[in-house]
């Protein structure tokens, strides 16, 4: 009997070994940066059930009246809590206002966050707000739960319930990053969708420019909300860094206009009486 011959174990050159540890470098990636939104979500959804409970339900709620934010605020930053401002406390609220669906992920998958220090609690027993009109129907805990909290935000600076219904239904559609959300209601496409004779060539054409800037995972990690909620070194940019981008920008800007344009300075200083002061741009 000859014996079987075993078949060779095709052997991987270098080629192959750095783009196997880059896909293995760049899926990880994703699944950190996806697992850290998740968990900011129902963070911040909890955080806004908690507050809503404490206002309508606390025992020494009057006590505080309209100063309860900022001194949350205060006292979380006294304890290392960062990310967690007036302006995030409010968004916080409001979100759990909007998006009750998101109750069954939130508790579910943060169990230990979804119990509060003192009683029972029960966020779907708190009385909502009146509703005065007809509301579009909202989209399951799953679909919502692929939205970063900095979707969110956008979302909840819409007061119209049908107008954020509509950029959320396009930015699920879409998948849309934060960046390319802002930019589409920011060129009123609701509006516009509304006004057109021909709706869905504005949607279409709005889709594929959408298309064209997908959102990368290293943004999605940069997230000033995602680092403050990690408690990861965030990037420190300081105002003159801002200010001399834009106006680097800017200063070439004017220039490429040519005649007719006379960009004499940035950082002019003038005195007015006895005060001296400096203007950015002088043209």
């Amino acid at each position: 009997m000859t014996a079987k011959r075993k078949k060779p174990v095709p052997r991987m050159d270098y080629k192959a070994l750095v783009a196997a540890i880059g896909r293995i470098h760049s899926e990880a990636r994703a699944g950190v940066a996806g697992a850290v939104n998740r968990h900011l979500v129902m963070r911040n959804w909890l955080v806004g059930a908690h507050l809503v409970e404490y206002e309508q339900n606390g025992r020494d709620r009057a006590k505080y009246g309209d100063r309860l934010l900022p001194r949350i605020a205060g006292d979380l930053a006294a304890r290392g809590v960062r990310g967690l401002g007036i302006s995030m406390l409010k968004y916080c609220r409001q979100f759990f206002w909007l998006y009750p669906q998101i109750r069954q992920p939130a508790k579910g998958g943060l169990p230990a966050i979804g119990q509060p220090p003192v009683g029972e609690f029960e966020p779907m027993s708190i009385s909502s707000p009146p509703v005065t009109k007809s509301l579009p129907t909202p989209l399951s805990s799953e679909e919502l739960m692929r939205f970063s909290w900095t979707h969110f935000i956008e979302f909840i600076k819409i007061d119209d319930p049908w107008q954020r219904a509509f950029y959320e239904n396009e930015c699920l559609k879409g998948n849309w990053s934060k960046r390319e959300l802002q930019r589409q209601i920011g060129s009123l496409l609701y509006e516009r969708t509304g006004l057109s004779t021909d709706k869905k060539a504005v949607i279409e054409r709005a889709r594929k420019q959408a298309a064209k800037t997908p959102e990368r995972i290293a943004e999605l990690i940069r997230d000033p909300y995602v680092l403050e909620f990690t408690g990861l070194a965030e990037p420190r940019y300081q105002e003159s860094d801002l200010e001399t981008a834009l106006l680097d920008h800017l200063q070439s800007f004017l220039l490429e206009l040519g005649a007719g344009f006379c960009f004499e300075a940035r950082q002019k200083r003038i005195t007015v009486g006895n005060e001296h002061d400096y203007l950015d741009l002088v043209f």
